[in-house]
């Protein structure tokens, strides 16, 4: 009876420890708080010459908080940039974009804004969708201007318009182009005003009295944005797929 009995006892052993190390469920507060010290942990891996324990750490921060936009977006960026993988970037991408439609906070439409625009690169460069990666530029302009998108979409227009073949739309193509390469210019102008700024946007309606103000949840938006490498200087070249 001991061998029964003894067995029964690692049995009961083993599924408690495995409750003990089981994941909280997803979306909870406990599984939000370690998705985000998981992805943390994943951008202190960001540099290694081997991306999979980056990637590990992040899907399994997704799994664990699968509606957060920051998370959606730095998997787009790993494997867009990190390991050439163009379509689960795009899915990883649509899925932040669709977060935030309808965001109206300063913080979440910058982010949603560079996210567009790098769903836009993913298109230009790996798929050579030209269209595509247009309408995304133009798409992230409205949401909010930056001056890198403005100069992507400026050069992505000067290359259309080299492939036209009728003057008349390679005409109002370089026109485009040029528009966009001038308001590029103005945006870099007038954020040298501001030092603190992160990203280089639209002046503010001369008609608004004031800025408008962001809380702190936005605020907090905006610092895990940083910490993931959004919205802050020129992006890094696709290292995974020697673009």
């Amino acid at each position: 009876m001991r061998a029964p009995v003894l067995a029964l006892a690692c049995l009961v052993a083993l599924s408690g420890l495995a409750r003990a190390d089981d994941d909280p469920k997803p979306g909870s507060p406990e599984a939000k708080k370690k998705a985000g010290d998981l992805v943390k942990e994943a951008s202190s891996h960001w540099s290694d010459k081997d991306p999979k324990k980056c990637r590990e750490l992040a899907e399994k921060a997704h799994e664990l908080d699968p509606e957060s936009f920051q998370i959606d977006a730095f998997l787009g960026s790993l494997y867009d940039v990190k390991l050439g993988e163009p379509e689960k970037a795009l899915e990883s991408y649509d899925r932040a974009i669709r977060s935030l439609v309808g965001a109206t906070k300063d913080g979440e439409k910058r982010f949603k804004a560079d996210v567009i625009a790098r769903k836009g690169d993913v298109l230009y460069s790996y798929k050579d969708d030209l269209e595509g990666a247009r309408t995304c530029y133009e798409s992230s302009l409205q949401t909010v201007a930056l001056s890198t998108t403005a100069d992507k979409l400026s050069n992505l227009l000067h290359r259309l318009a080299g492939q036209a073949k009728d003057p008349e739309k390679k005409k109002k193509q370089n026109a485009a182009a040029l528009e966009y390469a001038e308001k590029a210019h103005e945006l870099v102008a007038y954020m040298t005003q501001d030092r603190n700024a992160r990203v280089h946007e639209a002046p503010p309606d001369a008609a608004l009295a004031e800025p408008a103000q962001e809380d702190d949840q936005d605020r907090a938006g905006l610092r895990e944005a940083h910490g993931h490498g959004f919205l802050e200087g020129p992006r890094p070249g696709r290292e995974g797929s020697g673009r």
